[in-house]
């Protein structure tokens, strides 16, 4: 299986070849640049809308312990940092919040790209990529294709990185990140 920041790496490469091809005036390309934008918007909304029933519905009283620094943008050395502890239920309406913000400023930002700017090109890449995206966030994979919370989507949720970082703490050997297991061993 290819890594997430590969994979998009590739499907970028691949899309952008063909709209290299195109000619971003063409009436059918604009109306495909505007289909995936509406596509991403409506998309991320019902899915937005769907899992929240989904996760009020579902009464899980487990517990996880998340460090109070995953919700702020402030680095806070692991040993000073307080832990939350909270039910599944309320991490993940708590996570499913901070993705619909996400989700908001880049479908105002594609939408003013695509409809006002007429960057035909990179909305149909950004939307593409979007959509990627937003079916693989773990609320998605969990709430709708029914996978298990384990491995990558055992809570609390590892923060993604891109792939140039991932590439850089493996030249450095960094290793300063917490990892969900180490998290679990705390619980």
């Amino acid at each position: 299986m290819v890594s997430p920041g590969i994979r998009n790496v590739l499907v970028t490469g691949v899309v952008a070849l063909v709209l290299y091809r195109c000619d971003p005036e063409n009436s059918w390309v604009v109306t495909f640049a505007q289909a995936t934008v509406l596509g991403h918007l409506f998309l991320g909304l019902f899915l937005n809308f769907y899992i929240r029933r989904l996760i009020k519905k579902n009464e899980d009283t487990a517990t996880v312990r998340v460090p109070r620094s995953y919700y702020s943008w402030k680095r806070v050395p692991a040993d000073q940092d307080e832990w939350l502890t909270m039910t599944t239920q309320e991490y993940d309406l708590e996570e499913l919040k901070r993705t619909q913000h996400r989700f908001v400023l880049n479908a105002a930002f594609l939408g003013f790209a695509v409809f006002r700017i007429g960057a035909t090109r990179a909305g149909i890449l950004q939307g593409l990529l979007w959509i990627i995206q937003i079916l693989e966030s773990p609320l998605v994979q969990i709430y709708i294709f029914y996978k298990p919370a384990t491995g990558l989507l055992a809570r609390p949720f590892q923060k993604s990185t891109g792939l140039l970082d991932a590439v850089t703490r493996s030249f450095r050997g960094d290793a300063t990140t917490t990892t969900t297991t180490e998290n679990k061993k705390d619980n």
